[in-house]
């Protein structure tokens, strides 16, 4: 009598608190993304996205979309992606940090490649064309920068 076992919701360390150097995260630290959030910000979110060319289908973008929000109800987030942010955007989305960093970045190549080079050009001119695409960091804190300029919040 062969019997087996499988578990419907695998362990993921990222939700527990528990960062990869295996120590706990106080439960204060763990941002909460709270709904409903600012359905304004979400949609010029994704207008800008879109009209940068990133494309919808991908699930750098909704981490990006989300990391707008987290940023814009705690905008201390955006100083500290790999200890903050992307905690808490992969608690929001059930998956790891290094796959939210990943597909982050895999969306900023792809927009960087295939997107609009006008819109591209008008909102990055800061960038290095010497270094290419934006990083993750700068392509953050830029859109998060154009999103909310009347409310004065300053990233660093």
């Amino acid at each position: 009598m062969n019997m087996f076992y499988f578990s419907m919701n695998p362990y993921h360390s990222s939700l527990h608190g528990v960062a990869d150097d295996d120590r706990e995260l106080p439960v204060s630290e763990l941002p909460v993304l709270k709904r409903p959030w600012n359905r304004e910000l979400a949609e010029k979110t994704a207008r800008l996205l879109q009209s940068i060319g990133m494309p919808s289908c991908l699930r750098g973008t909704r981490y990006l979309q989300t990391g707008i929000l987290l940023a814009k109800q705690r905008p201390e987030l955006i100083r500290n992606l790999s200890q903050k942010l992307y905690p808490a955007i992969a608690e929001f989305h059930h998956t790891r940090p290094q796959c939210v960093e990943k597909n982050i970045r895999h969306a900023i190549e792809t927009a960087w490649l295939r997107g609009n080079p006008v819109q591209l050009e008008a909102l990055f001119c800061c960038t290095d064309p010497d270094k290419g695409k934006p990083t993750n960091a700068q392509f953050l804190s830029l859109l998060f920068e154009t999103l909310s300029p009347q409310c004065g919040e300053t990233l660093l």
